[in-house]
């Protein structure tokens, strides 16, 4: 409902018509499969409409990026729900993050075997991992709730710097990293 109004008042703080925009920057997951899918049909159809070229981001990446002042390892984790989390890490030095892991999708108790050292946690499921640590007898500090949601900023910079995968709009597809719960029922999978 409001998505459109709030990139209309964006780009009205900034005197600019969406023609005149030199990049689409977006978040294409893993995350909520309909905020994801809203996310790329508004992105696509801005793009197309004004032939704009798109950037895919992570949100994993965009949530590490956040906290990249942080020195030592950082764990972005949203909640997949079913004991799951979706998960990437990096290793942040001087402001600069270095990926260590793909995004994927993975186990609270595997990914806390990763651990060692100085570790943050960021996202939606940086409580859930902190439990598990805490459970094992580990420690990982948790970042402040206000960096632990995705940032218009970050997806910016990550955009711009290289981070994200530059793309037509038609070619713009959302990053799971599993199926939704009706597909898998479909297909007779468990979780």
């Amino acid at each position: 409902r409001t998505l459109l109004c709030k990139i209309k008042d964006a780009l009205k703080q900034s005197c600019l018509k969406t023609d005149e925009l030199d990049k689409i920057a977006l978040t294409t997951g893993p995350g909520s499969f309909t905020g994801i899918k809203i996310g790329i049909a508004t992105a696509k159809g801005l793009a197309f409409k004004n032939n704009i070229p798109c950037s895919a981001v992570s949100s994993l990446e965009a949530l590490a990026d956040g906290v990249k002042l942080f020195e030592g390892t950082i764990f972005a984790v949203m909640d997949a729900r079913r004991g799951q989390l979706y998960n990437a890490v990096f290793e942040a030095s001087a402001g600069i993050l270095r990926r260590l892991t793909p995004d994927r999708q993975i186990k609270a108790d595997e990914l806390t075997a990763q651990i060692k050292g100085k570790a943050l946690a960021v996202g939606d499921g940086a409580a859930i991992l902190a439990r598990k640590c805490a459970e094992n007898g580990l420690d990982i500090m948790l970042a402040p709730p206000r960096l632990s949601m995705i940032h218009a900023e970050s997806v910016a910079q990550l955009a711009l710097g290289g981070a994200g995968t530059d793309t037509e709009p038609d070619k713009l597809t959302a990053s799971y990293l599993r199926l939704p719960q009706a597909e898998r029922q479909r297909l007779g999978l468990s979780d």
